[in-house]
């Protein structure tokens, strides 16, 4: 299992690639900061069973496009 360290470490080196990803998506960027903040909690939430993977961010990159998937089902007319 990695520590706390490498969730800071893997917030620090992947929260603005992120962030440009969902706001590429969604077009809104405060959205986007939300977004992945949220999905770098439920991320933290899970980190026991999330820091064996072999890729955390991809993880939490599937969770932020998740959410941003809900966000437009709830925003869009």
């Amino acid at each position: 299992m990695r520590s706390e360290g490498d969730f800071d470490a893997l917030y620090e080196a992947s929260r603005d690639r992120l962030v440009r990803q969902l706001f590429a998506l969604t077009g809104d960027l405060a959205g986007a900061e939300d977004l992945v903040q949220e999905a770098f909690v439920r991320t933290w939430m899970a980190w026991a069973r999330v820091s064996s993977c072999a890729s955390p961010e991809a993880f939490v990159r599937q969770v932020a496009f998740d959410l941003a998937k809900s966000w437009w089902r709830l925003c869009r007319p």
